[in-house]
């Protein structure tokens, strides 16, 4: 135990009882049995309050004779807890229970008589716990709980605002949640809705057009039905051919086996832009991320492309007969100028402040200004004869002067000069329908899409040498610059 006043004291104090709050204290003994009667005196080795009967006799038996007992006017306010008392280590079955202010230690009665006779400042530890509330290291402890009460209810202030941001954060992320499905579920309704009017379009166009070739096929038995029975009807046949609609021409991309294809050209050291002839748009990706940043729906397909100068571009129209100046502006896709070409516009290809257009309808190649003007029209050679049966793509050599195209049905390469004179004419067994056209170097690099093949054409010696190894990157949403052929292709 320890033997120092201060050290006792903060002991002490820590296993006080509760003061009494009432009005005035009860009978230990008698509140046991029950009964309750106001205290009249204290016994302190019992650590009892008495009332008047139990003090009377509470010294006669002779185990308590020589008990202290307090009046009711020295009796502590409140008593020491009896789990503060301590046996005395140096006589067996003495509780300690004195303190010695001369020597400043603790201990019991046998203590006090031997050792401390002589000592006049002796008392008891209710008497040094009366004014406890007093002293410095109660006020101390009394700080440092007051002190430990405010954090921990800041702690709980604190977990509190937590535990409610903990809450709200839950509530914000499932309503964001809520609100992306809805968005989700919309845009899919959307698409499906999208789909299934377009699928209903084409269903209907081929069932319109499969009805045109029965009644027509009709038409024709009726009528041969009729002539062979009366020859002599027979007279001129005239057959006049149909203008075909948009939707003839839609349908005929299916004989296009680049149809689909997304083709596509640089516009800039950070941006490439690709036509989607499937959903009639154009799209804007930044090179190095190979992300999206705009896209822009057109009126009808998008064919080729070419660029002009930075960040702008012209592209074809096939279906509209048109091509169409685009650029970009602060990320955004914006369009410009429109030229109406009065013929079935595909291939392009933009050199010397000049547009080179292959046509398939009527099958011819234009040379125009950036405002429209036509400076060359080449239809024919310089025989007379037909240059081409339904040109595809076009490339100007600047170097050369030679404008090179190729022929969807002819399978072959031609080249030209700008007066019209035609320079060569290449073909290939191995060809089926050479299209897009590249130049590198003195080489012509010429793309077989039916075969997924690539010729390189020697301009000088007019040797053909087939890579049969060549082919598109086809791997899940992979996307390929090809420099060799200017394009861009990407599978989704």
């Amino acid at each position: 135990m320890a033997d120092s006043v201060p050290g006792k004291l903060t002991d002490l104090t820590n296993q006080l009882n509760k003061e009494v709050t009432s009005a005035f204290l009860f009978c230990d003994p008698c509140y046991q049995d029950g009964d309750n009667k106001e205290a009249e005196g204290f016994c302190v080795e019992c650590q009892h309050y008495l009332c008047d009967q139990c003090f009377k006799y509470h010294c006669l038996p002779i185990p308590m004779k020589h008990h202290k007992l307090l009046g009711k006017s020295e009796m502590p306010k409140r008593k020491v807890d009896e789990s503060l008392s301590e046996t005395c280590s140096h006589h067996e079955g003495e509780m300690i229970k004195y303190y010695c202010k001369t020597h400043g230690t603790v201990g019991c009665n046998s203590c006090m008589i031997i050792h401390h006779k002589p000592c006049l400042e002796i008392c008891t530890l209710t008497d040094i716990a009366k004014d406890v509330e007093l002293s410095p290291a109660y006020k101390d402890f009394c700080t440092r709980m007051e002190t430990t009460k405010t954090n921990l209810e800041d702690q709980i202030k604190t977990a509190r605002e937590n535990i409610a941001i903990c809450r709200s954060c839950r509530e914000t992320a499932l309503t964001e949640i809520n609100q992306l499905q809805q968005k989700i579920n919309i845009q899919f309704e959307l698409q499906k809705q999208e789909l299934a009017k377009e699928a209903e379009e084409k269903e209907n166009n081929e069932a319109r057009k499969l009805k045109q070739v029965e009644d027509s096929a009709n038409d024709s038995k009726n009528f041969l039905t009729s002539a062979l029975k009366n020859v002599d009807a027979l007279g001129e046949l005239c057959v006049q051919k149909e203008e075909e609609s948009e939707e003839d021409l839609k349908s005929f991309y299916g004989n296009y086996p680049e149809y689909g294809m997304p083709r596509g050209c640089p516009i800039s050291n950070e941006n490439v832009i690709i036509l989607d002839t499937i959903y009639n748009r154009v799209r804007l990706y930044a090179v190095d991320e190979h992300t999206l940043v705009t896209e822009k729906e057109l009126t009808s397909c998008p064919w080729d492309i070419t660029s002009i100068e930075v960040n702008k571009f012209a592209l074809t129209l096939p279906n509209e007969n048109k091509i169409k100046i685009m650029s970009v502006e602060d990320k955004n896709i914006t369009v410009g100028d429109e030229i109406n070409v009065d013929a079935r516009c595909e291939g392009i290809h933009y050199a010397g402040d000049k547009l080179y257009v292959a046509c398939s309808k009527p099958a011819q190649v234009l040379i125009l200004n950036t405002t429209g003007t036509i400076i060359q029209c080449y239809i024919k050679d310089q025989a007379g004869e037909q240059l081409f049966r339904q040109p595809a793509y076009i490339y100007f050599d600047t170097e050369k002067q030679l404008i090179c195209a190729s022929d969807r049905k002819a399978s072959c390469i031609v080249t030209m000069a700008t007066d019209g004179k035609v320079r060569n004419v290449f073909r290939n067994e191995d060809w089926k329908m050479p299209l897009t056209i590249m130049k590198a170097n003195n080489t012509i690099n010429v793309s077989d899409f039916e075969k997924a093949s690539r010729a390189s054409i020697d301009l000088t010696t007019g040797e053909c040498k087939i890579d049969d190894g060549f082919g598109f990157l086809l791997s899940k949403n992979a996307q390929c610059w090809d420099k060799s052929f200017g394009c861009v292709f990407i599978f989704a």
